[in-house]
């Protein structure tokens, strides 16, 4: 009974922490947040091995001693929390290195907005916009969707839909967000 209460909680916390993982790839995809590619893979990732772990672990437990059995799975226990390591190690060395406070995400934040301006990448800069409510990236006025032609001002945005932040604290509060629960999620499989 012992044995079946671990799994189930282990499964749940394996999912609860692979739906986390998947949220941060949607949520980082439609904020075109800057974020290395691979931490979000693996933040969903993850928790699979940690689940395969654990089953084996109490599959071996709850066996006889004695049992001659062919082995069932591809891994061994030390060849899954070796990898599993491993794989953590990337992610939080990732996260870790864009949550500091003198980290990659603020230089980051600020070369994706200028090259979705610079390619006049209306969708992205109007999502992110959108999303959270906000103009521009430094000022409501700096570099703004919709763009400043000879239609539309510099200030289009804010008289448009009557926003009056800028986007870069909402932007980066979204990334540090995402960053945590890949830490969240690192830190759990551990």
């Amino acid at each position: 009974m012992k044995g079946i209460i671990i799994s189930l909680v282990g499964a749940l916390l394996s999912l609860t922490l692979s739906i986390l993982g998947i949220y941060t790839i949607f949520r980082s995809t439609h904020l075109s947040l800057p974020l290395p590619a691979l931490a979000p893979i693996l933040s969903a990732l993850i928790p699979l091995p940690n689940a395969l772990g654990l089953w084996h672990y109490l599959r071996r437990l709850h066996s006889p001693p004695n049992a001659n059995k062919r082995p069932t799975t591809i891994f061994t226990p030390g060849e899954i929390l070796t990898l599993l390591t491993i794989l953590d190690t990337i992610l939080l060395t990732l996260a870790a290195t864009y949550l500091s406070p003198r980290g990659l995400l603020s230089c980051a934040l600020e070369s994706r907005w200028r090259a979705l301006f610079e390619t006049h990448d209306a969708r992205d800069i109007r999502r992110i916009q959108d999303a959270l409510e906000c103009c521009g990236f430094r000022s409501t006025v700096d570099k703004a969707w919709p763009f400043p032609d000879g239609e539309h001002a510099a200030d289009a945005c804010v008289v448009r839909y009557g926003r009056g932040r800028r986007c870069l604290e909402g932007w980066e509060g979204q990334g540090r967000g995402l960053l945590g629960v890949m830490v969240l999620v690192g830190v759990s499989t551990l």
